[in-house]
């Protein structure tokens, strides 16, 4: 498998053990455009804390690693 962004290796991705989280995927012209239509779906899909995580395509390489270097908001409502 090729790997591109964080989001789309989870969403493609398949574990023999382990479980990937219910996922929301949507990028930052999206969210600047809609931000309300953005929230609206985060508040109907999830009843619970959730983390808000970054998936840029540098963040992750066959080569290289740039692990915390965006940010993320963990424990959010």
């Amino acid at each position: 498998m090729k790997f591109k962004s964080k989001a789309n290796t989870l969403k493609k991705i398949k574990l023999k053990n382990g479980i990937i989280p219910d996922l929301l995927i949507f990028n930052c012209l999206e969210y600047q455009k809609n931000k309300k239509k953005i929230l609206d779906k985060i508040k109907k899909k999830f009843n619970h804390k959730i983390a808000i995580r970054s998936s840029f395509l540098d963040e992750d390489t066959s080569n290289s690693s740039n692990a915390g270097k965006y940010k993320s908001f963990l424990n959010t409502y």
